[in-house]
C-alpha cells in the first residue's frame, strides 16, 4: 500500500511539473523545452484518445511489460515534441493571442486545432510503427479527430498534422536504433548466490536494457545502486529471512495487492495503468494539450 501512495504522490508531482516550465533540455538530442499554461478546453484534447488507443493495442498485441514500457514513452515524447514544434512553426506559443469567445483561450480555435493536429500526426506514425496491422484504423482516427470540430476539418489541424507526422518519423527512427530490439549477448554468471534461468539456453528477460539508449540519463549506470549484500553474509541472511517470513505468512490482503498489480501480457500493463491515472488528472485539472502531452512524456 505504501508503494501505491508513493507512486501516486510522484504522479501528482508530475502533474505540477507538466503545468510549469521545464529546466534545460536533457541529452535526448530532440530539443524538448518548456510547457506553459494554456487552453482550458479538456474536451477538445486529442492526446488522451491516442493514449487510450495505445493501451488497447498493447493489450490486444500481448505486449509484455518491458515492451509496453518501451512503447508508451515513444508515443508520449512524440506527442509533446510535435506540439512544441507546431507552435514554434507558427511563431511561438503566444502568437495570435486572441480569445475565441467560446472558452477555448489564447489563440482561439487555430491554436486548439494546431495542437490537436500535431498530436494526431505524431501519434499515427508512432503507433503504425508499433502496430502495423492497425494502420488503417489509426488513419481513420486521425480523420475523425480532424473533422470533430464545427465546420469539419480546420486548416490549422492540417498544419499541425504535417509537423506531427515529421516528428513521429523522427521518433520512429530513434526507436529503430535505440538498441531495445538487440538480442542479449552477455554471459550469465552461475554458481552459489546467483539467479538461475529455467530456460534452455539460459536467458535474462530485459538483458538488453543496459544497452538501450536512454532518454535523459547520461548512461545506463548513472543512478545504479550499490551491489546487494554478499551471499551468505549476515546482512544477506537477515534480508532473506525477512522475505521468507513475508512469503510464508502473507495475508489475504497482501495476496490481493499482488494480484491487483499483476498487469502482465493481455493487459495495458502497469505502465498503462499509470497512463490512465494521468488522463484522469488531466481531465480533473483541465490541462491544455501542451500540458497534457508534457505529462505523458514525463511518464
Amino acid at each position: 500500500m505504501f508503494r501505491v501512495v508513493r507512486v501516486s504522490i510522484a504522479l501528482a508531482g508530475s502533474l505540477a511539473l507538466a503545468a510549469c516550465t521545464d529546466r534545460a533540455p536533457g541529452p535526448t538530442g530532440l530539443g524538448l523545452s518548456a510547457s506553459h499554461n494554456g487552453l482550458p478546453f479538456t474536451e477538445g484534447l486529442a492526446s488522451p484518445a491516442w493514449q487510450e488507443k495505445a493501451a488497447g493495442l498493447v493489450s490486444q498485441a500481448g505486449f509484455n511489460p518491458q515492451t509496453a514500457t518501451h512503447a508508451y514513452p515513444l508515443l508520449g515524447v512524440a506527442q509533446y515534441l510535435a506540439v512544441q514544434r507546431a507552435e514554434a512553426a507558427q511563431g511561438g506559443i503566444d502568437v495570435a493571442n486572441v480569445a475565441s469567445g467560446i472558452g477555448i483561450g489564447a489563440g482561439g480555435r487555430n491554436r486548439l486545432e494546431l495542437d490537436r493536429g500535431a498530436v494526431a500526426g505524431a501519434s499515427v506514425v508512432v503507433l503504425t510503427y508499433l502496430f502495423p496491422s492497425q494502420a488503417q484504423a489509426l488513419e481513420d482516427l486521425v480523420d475523425a479527430q480532424a473533422n470533430a470540430g464545427p465546420g469539419g476539418s480546420h486548416p490549422a489541424f492540417a498544419h499541425g498534422e504535417a509537423t506531427g507526422r515529421a516528428v513521429g518519423a523522427e521518433i520512429v527512427a530513434r526507436a529503430q536504433t535505440d538498441g531495445f530490439s538487440r538480442a542479449f549477448t552477455g554471459t550469465i554468471p552461475t554458481g552459489p548466490g546467483f539467479w538461475t534461468s529455467n530456460t534452455t539456453p539460459p536467458t535474462i528477460a530485459g538483458g538488453q536494457l543496459p544497452g538501450v539508449t536512454p532518454w535523459f540519463l547520461t548512461s545506463a549506470s548513472q543512478f545504479r545502486p550499490g551491489p546487494p549484500p554478499a551471499f551468505a553474509s549476515a546482512a544477506f541472511v537477515t534480508a532473506r529471512d525477512e522475505i521468507r517470513q513475508i512469503s510464508e505468512t502473507r495475508t489475504a490482503e497482501q495476496i490481493g495487492i499482488a494480484a491487483y498489480w499483476a498487469l502482465s501480457v493481455g493487459t495495458p500493463t502497469t505502465a498503462g495503468f499509470w497512463i490512465q491515472v494521468a488522463t484522469d488528472g488531466i481531465n480533473q485539472h483541465s490541462l491544455s494539450e501542451r500540458e497534457a502531452t508534457h505529462l505523458y512524456a514525463l511518464l
